[in-house]
C-alpha cells in the first residue's frame, strides 16, 4: 500500500478499512468492535516493546488522572531536529532558557532539559508545579531525577535540580524573566498555556517588566485569549503540539494564521483525519488519528484517535520548517472530549470562550480565573462554577445566569444543557483556585473524583 499511494494514502485505505483505535478502545474502556471481531485491550497493549534506556513517565492528566508510558531515552534524541529549527525560526539560538513543568513523573520536564542538553544548550532554570520530594513523585522518580543532574553535571552543559513554584504563587518565575529582560536578554520558557497566562498576570501585578520574554507551551489548548493575555506584557507566545505516547506531533509555525499554527512532523507521525459525531445534536468535528512512524516511539499507535480535532491546510508559509517541506499545518486544536450531565451531552471545548472571555469580561480577571468542575457519580449531579478569589466580589447568582445565558445562545445540545441545568440547580459557584491537574495544567472543564468537590479548600455559594 505504501508503495502504491504513499505513507498518507496507505493510513487512510487502513482507516476506510476498519482499522483504527478509539478513544475509548485505547483506553480498554470499550473493547474493539469490527465485524467479525472483537477483542479487549488495555493501554500496555501498545507499549512498544524495543525500546532500550527506558523510564516511566507519566502524561499531563488532561482527560484522565494521568498515564504511565515507557520514554526511550535514546528516542530524545530525534528531537533534536526539531530544536535547532525552531531556534532559526524565531531567532532564539542564544536565548537563556527555562522550564516551568513537573518533576518526574512528570513526562515534559525531564523530556525537556534532557533534549537541551542533547544538543549542548544548558537550562538555566527548572520550575516544577509540584514538590520533586513529595507526592505524586515516589522514590523512583526522585531518583531517576537526581541521577540525571548529577551525570548530566558531569558529562553535559548542566541539569538544574527541580525547584518547587506553585501555580498559585508563579512569582518566582516572573521576576527570573524580569531579571533576564532586565539584562538584555530576554529568556524562552517552556511551560503550559495557563501557566503562561499566571506568570504573565503576575508581571503585571508586581510591576515587573518581561517585555521580549518568548513562551513556548504545550499540553493545553492555546486560544487567542490566552495569547492576548500573554501579549499585554510584550510577550509572545506559540504553542507545540505533543503527546507523551508519541512525543512532537507539531512545531510552531513562524508565519502562523492562528496563534496554535503548527507543522505537522509528518517525518515523526503519520495524521489521518476523519469527521466524527459528536454531542447530541449531530455536530461533526474532523478528528485526528494518529501513527507512529519512529521506531523509538513510546506506544506503537496505528490510526489511534487522540482526542483533539483541528484545521488541517497545505500551506507554504516559507519560514524555516515549509523550507524543508513541512508544509502539513494543523490549527484550531481543541479536544472533542464530552461533557455529559444529567443525559445530556456536548463538547467540552464550547466551555472555552465562556471561561477565557465572557466571564472575564462581565465580572474582572483574566483567562485562567475560571473553570467549571464537573463530579461524576454524584446525586444529584452537580456543576461547580470556579471563580479565583483574585477577580474580587462577585454575586453568584450573576454568575450561574450568565453562564446560563451564555450557553442558551447557543445551539442545539448546549441551549439543551442550560434549561437541564436551570430546571436541576446544577450550578454551584465556589471561591477557589482553579484545580490543577497532577501535570500542573489548568483545563477549562475538569472532571474531579467525587471527593474533591463540596470544599477542596474553597467556599460554595449554592445559586
Amino acid at each position: 500500500m505504501v508503495a502504491d499511494a504513499g505513507v498518507q494514502g496507505a493510513l487512510e485505505r487502513l482507516y476506510d478499512s476498519g482499522v483504527y483505535v478509539s478513544v475509548e478502545e485505547v483506553r480498554g474502556r470499550e473493547p474493539v468492535r469490527r465485524p467479525g471481531l472483537e477483542f479487549a485491550t488495555s493501554a500496555h497493549d501498545f507499549d512498544n516493546p524495543w525500546l532500550a534506556g527506558r523510564y516511566q513517565a507519566r502524561s499531563g492528566g488532561s482527560r484522565s488522572p494521568g498515564r504511565r508510558t515507557l520514554v526511550d531515552l535514546e528516542g530524545i534524541g530525534s528531537e533534536n531536529a526539531h530544536w535547532p529549527i525552531f531556534d532559526e525560526a524565531f531567532g532564539l539560538t542564544n536565548a537563556p532558557a527555562a522550564i516551568w513543568v513537573p518533576a518526574p513523573p512528570g513526562y515534559g520536564g525531564l523530556w525537556n532539559v534532557l533534549a537541551h542538553a542533547r544538543r549542548g544548550k544548558r537550562t538555566e532554570r527548572w520550575f516544577s508545579h509540584s514538590p520533586a520530594d513529595r507526592p505524586p513523585a515516589g522514590l523512583r522518580d526522585r531518583l531517576v531525577t537526581r541521577t540525571t543532574v548529577l551525570a548530566d553535571g558531569i558529562w553535559g552543559p548542566g541539569i538544574p535540580i527541580p525547584e518547587h513554584v506553585s501555580p498559585d504563587d508563579p512569582a518566582p518565575v516572573a521576576r527570573w524573566l524580569a531579571d533576564r529582560a532586565g539584562a538584555g536578554t530576554p529568556a524562552l520558557l517552556i511551560t503550559y498555556p495557563s501557566s503562561a497566562v499566571r506568570v504573565c498576570g503576575a508581571a503585571s501585578d508586581l510591576g515587573l517588566d518581561i517585555s521580549g520574554t518568548f513562551f513556548m507551551v504545550g499540553g493545553e489548548p492555546l486560544t487567542s485569549d490566552k495569547a492576548d493575555a500573554v501579549g499585554s506584557v510584550g510577550a509572545r507566545v506559540v504553542c507545540n503540539y505533543s503527546m507523551v505516547e508519541l512525543g512532537m506531533v507539531g512545531s510552531p509555525c513562524a508565519a502562523p494564521l492562528a496563534c496554535d499554527d503548527v507543522h505537522l512532523l509528518d517525518f515523526r507521525v503519520g495524521v489521518v483525519q476523519r469527521s466524527i459525531a459528536v454531542g447530541q445534536d449531530g455536530s461533526e468535528v474532523g478528528a485526528l488519528f494518529l501513527t507512529s512512524l519512529l521506531p523509538t516511539a513510546p506506544k506503537l499507535m496505528l490510526n489511534i484517535e487522540s482526542g483533539d480535532y483541528g484545521v488541517i491546510e497545505e500551506r507554504d508559509c516559507g519560514c524555516p520548517f515549509a523550507q524543508l517541506g513541512l508544509t502539513s499545518h494543523l490549527r484550531d486544536i481543541r479536544s472533542h472530549e464530552k461533557l455529559t450531565t444529567e443525559g445530556v451531552t456536548f463538547l467540552g471545548s464550547d466551555l472555552v470562550e465562556l471561561v477565557e472571555r465572557v466571564l472575564p469580561l462581565r465580572f474582572g480577571g483574566r483567562a485562567g480565573d475560571y473553570q467549571l468542575v464537573e463530579s461524576r457519580g454524584v446525586e444529584p449531579p452537580r456543576v461547580e462554577v470556579v471563580v479565583s478569589p483574585r477577580v474580587g466580589n462577585v454575586d453568584g447568582a450573576k454568575v450561574v445566569e450568565a453562564v446560563l445565558a451564555h450557553l442558551g445562545s447557543r445551539s442545539g445540545a448546549q441551549r439543551m444543557m442550560a434549561g437541564v441545568w436551570r430546571n436541576g440547580g446544577t450550578l454551584a459557584v465556589v471561591r477557589r483556585q482553579p484545580q490543577v491537574t497532577s501535570g500542573g495544567k489548568v483545563l477549562a472543564l475538569h472532571v474531579a473524583p467525587d471527593h474533591t468537590l463540596a470544599g477542596a479548600g474553597g467556599t460554595s455559594d449554592p445559586s
